[in-house]
């Protein structure tokens, strides 16, 4: 057990020796309250309460291979990451009011921290230093719809009450035909003529 407890501490050190030996960069941005619409123009203001309301727990992450990152949001929105190393993460947004798309963030080593993104809904690329606008907001109770007719007609119980009141009528219309075809079978053999009981009774003769 020691031998593992050892281990660990090797390898913690052994990674916060790299972190301070290689060079790292910052990674910062801008939280926005306004959704876009598809021209990228404002829509309105998702809430009417501050941005000190919205983005009080609001937090964003850097999630590589090997080294994850947390910066706490700022009143104005603003975030700020410090001591980053060079790489690929993925940034998420984490609030409780608005949600926000994840962004491919790559760090370069190359070129001396220089940071590229993209949009990893739809691949678009991403400027930095970041201003990222919510893609909706957080709902926390279904909403209710309004009674559509249409829907209600076309819906699947609707569908099945119909083939049951058209399969109990086919079935009443049988049972009626049933009927009316015992009682012209009961009708035919009452009418059928019976040759037989023409023939003479042989018992009688031979008395």
């Amino acid at each position: 057990m020691s031998r593992i407890i050892v281990l660990l501490l090797l390898v913690s050190f052994l990674n916060a020796a790299v972190a301070k030996e290689a060079k790292t960069y910052p990674v910062y941005g801008k939280l926005n309250k306004h959704i876009l619409d598809s021209n990228n123009t404002i829509t309105d203001v998702v809430f009417d309460i501050s941005s000190q309301v919205i983005f009080s727990d609001a937090l964003v992450t850097l999630d590589g291979n090997l080294m994850s990152y947390q910066a706490f949001v700022k009143n104005d929105g603003t975030f700020y990451f410090t001591n980053v190393l060079p790489g690929a993460y993925l940034m998420n947004v984490h609030s409780s009011f608005l949600t926000f798309p994840g962004i491919r963030t790559d760090v370069s080593k190359r070129y001396n921290g220089k940071i590229k993104a993209r949009n990893v809904i739809d691949r678009t690329p991403v400027r930095y230093p970041f201003e990222l606008h919510p893609i909706n907001r957080v709902e926390y109770f279904a909403t209710k719809q309004s009674l559509n007719i249409l829907q209600l007609l076309m819906g699947n119980s609707m569908i099945w009450m119909v083939l049951v009141l058209i399969g109990g009528t086919y079935l009443v219309k049988s049972m009626s035909n049933m009927e009316d075809f015992k009682e012209l079978q009961k009708e035919n053999k009452e009418n059928t003529f019976d040759p037989m009981t023409l023939l003479p009774n042989l018992s009688e003769k031979i008395e």
